[in-house]
């Protein structure tokens, strides 16, 4: 009985640094920093950007915005006057890109024509 432990606790050893590789790697894509540039459009998001409207009510992300300049981890943007007293330097994890497909949809608050017409 003694040696079946000493077994698997060997064998569970063994496997401990193929383990911490398979971990590492998974972590070394979770943190590959995106390569935002300056002239970039990002939306930005509104999870601590102040608002009157509670957060589950609001829209997820905000934008997009054209970025001014980009330092380290963080980013300028053009914010509108709208948003009153919000820092315009934003760490990139609250940025995601805006893809040119994103700007067919429409906006977000708004249904879409077509909608209207296939109800009908």
């Amino acid at each position: 009985m003694c040696w079946q432990v000493l077994h698997r606790h060997q064998a569970a050893a063994d496997h401990m640094p193929s383990a911490q590789v398979r971990l590492g790697q998974m972590l070394a894509k979770r943190v590959t920093p995106a390569c935002i540039k300056v002239g970039d459009v990002v939306w930005m998001d509104s999870k601590h950007t102040p608002n009157d409207v509670p957060y589950k009510l609001t829209a997820r992300w905000f934008g997009p915005f054209k970025v001014l300049e980009v330092r380290g981890a963080r980013a300028i943007l053009d914010l509108p006057p709208s948003f009153g007293k919000t820092h315009n330097w934003i760490h990139m994890s609250r940025l995601k890109f805006f893809e040119a497909r994103d700007a067919n949809l429409g906006e977000g608050d708004t249904a879409p024509d077509h909608f209207w017409d296939m109800k009908a």
